[in-house]
C-alpha cells in the first residue's frame, strides 16, 4: 500500500478527489480529508481522533510536514489516500485533474509574503544546529533525525507499464428471416353435367286391344335427376427452400498503443545547493505536482 497526500483550497474540490477515487474503487475507508480543525489550534474545534489522526499522518512526511500544516492553518485541506501499488499512477491523475495544490508555488508564494519556515529552524536549533547549517538548508535537522535512528530515505518507484491485447464479442449487425403468408385468387374452369326429366304426352292412333288387363292397373315411376358440383381440394408442395447458416473466418488485426514506463535522472548536488530535502534541476522538491507519495 501507498500513501498519497494532496492539498486543496476548497473542500468541495478534496470531496469531489475523494468520490472519483471511490469511482476507480478506492473505498472512502482508505481516504481521509483533514482541516484547520485538526490541527487542535486555538479558535478551532477538533476532536481527539481528529488530531490523533493528524499526528499519525505528520509521521508519514519527510520534512513537509510543516508546509502542510501551514496549509491548514491557511484554510486548506489536506486529503490523505491509502492505495494499492498498482493503483498508485491512477489515484495521482485523479488528483491532478481535481485541481491539487502545487505545493512548491504556494510554499514561495508564502514566503514571498513574508511568511518563513520558524518551525523547520527551531527543529534543527533544537537538534543543535547553527546559523550556518540552517543556511545551507537545515542539514543539522537531517543529522539530528540519523542519531534518533530514524530512517532517512525517499523512495521513487521505477514504474514500466506492459501492453496486453486482448478480445472481446461484438454484435455488428446480422440478417432477419421472416416467413409469412399471401393470399392470391386463383380463376380455373370445370365442365359440370346436369340430369332433367322432360314429360311428353303423344297421341296414339286408336288401336284396339284385345286384352287390356296389363294395362289397367296403377303404377307409380319414379326418375331421377342428377347435375355435378365443383369440389374445391386443395394441396401444398415444397418448391424451394431458405437456409440459414454462419460462416466463419479469421483476421489478423494489428494494434497499435503506447506504453509508459518512468526513469530515474540522479544529480549531485555540490556545496550549499545540498539540502535536507531532495530538490530537481529547478530547486522544487522532489514531488508530483505537490502529490506526495510514501
Amino acid at each position: 500500500m501507498r500513501t498519497l497526500t494532496a492539498m486543496f483550497d476548497s473542500r468541495a474540490d478534496a470531496e469531489r478527489a475523494r468520490d472519483r477515487l471511490s469511482d476507480v474503487g478506492i473505498s472512502n475507508d482508505n481516504v481521509t480529508i483533514l482541516d484547520q480543525g485538526s490541527l487542535g489550534t486555538a479558535g478551532t474545534s477538533a476532536t481527539h481522533q481528529d488530531r490523533s489522526l493528524w499526528e499519525d499522518i505528520k509521521a508519514l512526511f519527510t520534512g513537509d510536514e510543516h508546509h502542510y500544516e501551514e496549509g491548514l492553518r491557511r484554510g486548506a485541506y489536506l486529503l490523505t489516500a491509502r492505495v494499492e501499488d498498482t493503483d498508485v499512477d491512477r489515484a495521482i491523475d485523479i488528483l491532478d485533474d481535481d485541481g491539487a495544490v502545487d505545493l512548491d508555488e504556494r510554499t514561495a508564494s508564502w514566503r514571498d509574503d513574508g511568511w518563513t519556515d520558524d518551525r523547520r529552524d527551531t527543529d534543527a536549533l533544537a537538534h543543535g544546529g547553527t546559523a550556518s547549517a540552517l543556511a545551507a538548508g537545515g542539514l543539522a535537522g537531517r543529522e539530528s533525525r540519523a542519531d534518533l535512528g530514524e530512517p532517512d530515505e525517499t523512495r521513487i518507484p521505477i514504474v514500466e507499464e506492459h501492453l496486453r491485447v486482448g478480445k472481446r464479442e461484438i454484435a455488428r449487425g446480422g440478417v432477419r428471416v421472416r416467413s409469412y403468408i399471401v393470399e392470391e385468387p386463383v380463376h380455373e374452369s370445370v365442365r359440370l353435367r346436369e340430369e332433367n326429366v322432360t314429360i311428353d304426352r303423344r297421341p296414339v292412333s286408336g288401336d284396339h286391344v284385345a286384352d287390356a288387363g296389363d294395362l289397367l292397373r296403377e303404377r307409380t315411376i319414379e326418375v331421377i335427376e342428377t347435375s355435378e358440383e365443383a369440389v374445391i381440394d386443395k394441396h401444398a408442395e415444397v418448391r424451394e427452400e431458405v437456409v440459414i447458416g454462419k460462416t466463419v473466418g479469421e483476421r489478423v488485426q494489428q494494434v497499435d498503443n503506447t506504453v509508459r514506463h518512468t526513469e530515474v535522472e540522479v544529480e549531485r548536488l555540490h556545496g550549499e545547493e545540498e539540502t535536507g530535502h531532495g530538490v530537481d534541476s529547478a530547486g522544487h522538491s522532489l514531488h508530483r505536482d505537490d502529490i506526495n507519495r510514501r
